[in-house]
């Protein structure tokens, strides 16, 4: 668990691309059993073909969580994978990392990555991280939108991308605050912690 940045208290660090992979593999995990290639063919389903890693590299991470018990195999050839009780504690810190800048490639496969796992997020946490979400994509929105103004040595076709790209950044927002708007509202009564 140290070798990927966390702590028990979490980070603020952003999401990498091997966390991507430990987000499906724990999402996937924690949904129902899964091997190697029904983990690859999640990451490729959920990606959108932006994002592809190698089945050594996402072998390589089933491996370590193995290791590491956030992984338990399971099945009577032990090639299915679950996720224990650690494992779930770490899905629940990668709900809570920043996906990346959702503007690139990258950030977009985060976000991706995170909304198709949201729902494993307690009720009380969802909301709070769909926020997160729609923060990062506010502010790629007005980025987007700064260099629309100001970048000059893009060209005409350079300028126009990027007015394409605001767009669907602004799609991505709309999107994002309609799932916000179906998501209902956390009650708190005086007995919770």
């Amino acid at each position: 668990m140290g070798e990927m940045g966390w702590n028990r208290f979490g980070s603020q660090r952003r999401m990498e691309a091997r966390d991507f992979i430990w987000l499906a593999a724990l999402g996937c995990g924690q949904r129902l059993p899964f091997d190697l290639e029904d983990l690859c063919l999640a990451i490729d389903d959920i990606a959108g073909q932006v994002w592809t890693p190698s089945v050594d590299v996402v072998a390589g991470c089933i491996e370590e969580m193995v290791r590491g018990g956030t992984l338990a195999p399971v099945g009577p050839a032990q090639d299915r994978f679950c996720t224990t009780e650690a494992g779930r504690q770490i899905l629940a810190l990668l709900l809570g990392q920043p996906c990346g800048q959702v503007g690139c490639p990258l950030g977009q496969v985060g976000l991706r990555m995170k909304l198709a796992f949201l729902d494993l997020a307690p009720n009380e946490l969802r909301r709070e991280h769909l926020d997160q979400i729609i923060a990062a994509c506010r502010d790629a929105l007005e980025e987007c939108q700064r260099r629309c103004d100001i970048c000059a040595a893009e060209g005409r076709f350079g300028q126009q991308w990027l007015r394409h790209e605001a767009d669907r950044l602004r799609r991505d927002l709309g999107a994002l605050l309609d799932m916000r708007e179906d998501e209902p509202p956390v009650s708190r009564s005086v007995g919770m912690a």
